[in-house]
């Protein structure tokens, strides 16, 4: 409930920072609520507090931006639809020698999958599993050159193909769309296609 107020209290202790995240908190049913360790490496700086600690990169659902700050880096990659805009924002801030910071006392809660009705559940797997592999490959042409990304995802391409033929033949048409969808995220990135793909 006290995030927002938290939040500003410690913005206003760090002065120069160009994200300021609060403390993830999870719903995941296996393990309960909990603290989680999702925000990269730990920087062990002169900076980190009892109030706030510095890190490599945060994710992008709750986060505090300093505009100043961003002016030179830019925002959120517009041509990544889903996946990856939260990394490759921190890897540019990071490039930048710029900091990211997440505040102890500022916590809140990620119902993840939660944006839409769960009568359309199926239809948001398949958008979430084409532009997680559009994406992989996009982030990592973008910062490690083309032949980097293709050795780094061409296994996924390989594996998409065998999974979609194998649940086809079995007549599981749920996991055959998942891993057809898999394939041609991948796919139309390698071929340099534009994020298209949009939920019906």
């Amino acid at each position: 409930d006290n995030a927002l107020d938290e939040l500003d209290k410690v913005s206003n202790k760090i002065k120069n920072f160009a994200i300021l995240a609060p403390t993830l908190i999870r719903s995941d049913s296996k393990v309960g609520f909990g603290l989680t360790t999702n925000y990269g490496s730990y920087k062990k700086t002169s900076t980190t507090t009892s109030d706030f600690f510095e890190v490599d990169y945060i994710q992008g659902c709750g986060l505090l931006l300093d505009k100043n700050e961003l002016k030179n880096i830019g925002f959120f990659d517009e041509n990544i639809f889903m996946f990856f805009d939260d990394i490759d924002l921190c890897k540019r801030i990071r490039n930048s020698e710029k900091k990211i910071y997440v505040s102890k006392k500022a916590q809140y809660i990620h119902l993840g999958a939660k944006a839409a009705n769960d009568k359309y559940f199926n239809e948001i797997e398949l958008s979430r599993n084409w532009h997680l592999m559009w994406s992989t490959f996009y982030f990592n042409k973008k910062h490690h050159g083309y032949f980097f990304a293709l050795k780094k995802t061409y296994k996924r391409l390989i594996t998409s193909i065998i999974k979609f033929l194998f649940f086809s033949f079995i007549f599981n048409s749920v996991k055959s769309k998942i891993y057809l969808m898999r394939f041609s995220g991948l796919y139309n990135s390698i071929i340099g296609k534009k994020s298209w793909y949009r939920a019906k």
